[in-house]
């Protein structure tokens, strides 16, 4: 009985839930990216929700978020209501996906000064609701994909730094175009892309693939000890992709893999060949696997929790048992102790002229009416102690 209770908590987890991604998105605001990366984790079966950045900050008038995100106190209040929001929107979700999008990161949060030589727009709510999803997203243990501004965003949580691209730097790499990304073959993606390269020497460190490209703004250096450089331009310099060292997958993209397969919004275009598509997509299914693995665990977590509560509610009642048994014991031994003692004053006072036991009678010589007399350590021996102590 007990066995099936236990591990009938259990059974709902044949039945596979459906796998949820959050993508970081607001209908107030639009943008030519997101649509694309819902659609790409769609492709792979994934339901889809909004983490609505927009939301996420609504409660906070403009007027007392400006002047709180003034100092660096006022930072970190907007922001641990941030995180407050961004659990509410994991809760229920299995991945988080940080899509791109037209604003820049404010230099402040990587201790560096405004860049004067580009004419940037910031979205200073949308920065802080996304770093909190990060938070939240990082301490569970979920997977996290970021894609151009939400790559820059991951390498600034873990410490890292931005700067703009130079004039030389984009002709190279080109804005709104496909250029080849040079992947270490060691790293998720180098392996995601090493499959479909028939030719590629096995022992090759690098794999190339092509990707479209639409930022302004890159990572330029990361902290060592959090994320490792795993793909950098056709310049081989600049970084195009990082990766997380510990955990669960965590990938930062500067590459739009999502425009590869379903285009800019609102027309799809520039979208890539067929094969092209199929490579885009290999990094979708493998967050969805990862997703999966999460959710997963998460329901394993749920129902653990189920069966300890099971097993503690046990275990107390059980302790109850044992301390009812030990004090029916406890009250057995007194009873048994009280009886004792008054059988000994019952036998002191059998006859107050000192009856003799069978054994005393039989031997007359030791038992002498009453009278005082002195006894060997032979007769001590066979006498009863209590009535022979009458008799001294």
């Amino acid at each position: 009985m007990l066995y099936n209770h236990f591990y009938g908590q259990f059974d709902c987890c044949d039945t596979m839930p459906k796998i949820t991604v959050a993508v970081s998105d607001s209908p107030e605001v639009g943008s030519r990216s997101a649509p694309s990366v819902k659609k790409s984790f769609s492709s792979v079966k994934c339901n889809v929700v909004d983490a609505d950045f927009r939301i996420m900050m609504r409660d906070i008038p403009k007027e007392v978020f400006e002047e709180a995100y003034k100092t660096t106190e006022g930072r970190k209040k907007l922001f641990l209501h941030a995180k407050y929001m961004a659990t509410k929107i994991l809760d229920k979700v299995d991945c988080l996906a940080l899509s791109g999008n037209v604003a820049m990161i404010d230099p402040a949060l990587f201790n560096q000064l405004p860049d004067t030589n580009n004419n940037f727009t910031y979205d200073l709510s949308r920065t802080i609701a996304e770093l909190a999803l990060i938070h939240v997203a990082t301490q569970r243990g979920m997977p996290i994909m970021g894609i151009c501004g939400g790559h820059e965003a991951i390498a600034v949580y873990y410490e890292g730094t931005l700067r703009s691209l130079t004039p030389a730097e984009s002709n190279q790499q080109g804005y709104m175009a496909y250029d080849k990304i040079i992947f270490n073959t060691e790293s998720i993606l180098g392996q995601l892309f090493n499959s479909h390269e028939k030719n590629l020497p096995s022992n090759s460190p690098t794999v190339t693939r092509n990707f479209f490209g639409a930022h302004k703004q890159i990572v330029d250096k990361l902290k060592p000890s959090y994320l490792k450089i795993t793909a950098r331009a056709s310049d081989g310099k600049l970084i195009e992709a990082v990766e997380g060292k510990y955990g669960a997958p965590l990938i930062g993209m500067q590459f739009h893999p999502e425009i590869t397969i379903h285009g800019v919004f609102p027309n799809a275009s520039n979208m890539g060949t067929e094969a092209e598509k199929k490579v885009s997509l290999k990094i979708f299914h493998f967050f969805f696997k990862a997703a999966e693995a999460y959710n997963n665990k998460k329901r394993v977590n749920s129902e653990l929790k189920k069966v300890t509560s099971v097993f503690s509610e046990v275990t107390h009642n059980v302790e109850k048992d044992l301390v009812s048994v030990k004090n029916t014991i406890k009250e057995k031994n007194k009873n048994a102790i009280k009886k004792s003692k008054l059988s000994s004053i019952k036998v002191e006072s059998i006859d107050q002229n000192n009856t003799p036991t069978k054994t005393l009678l039989n031997n007359p010589a030791i038992f002498w009416k009453g009278k005082k007399r002195p006894h060997s350590e032979l007769e001590n021996a066979q006498c009863n102690q209590v009535v022979l102590a009458n008799t001294m």
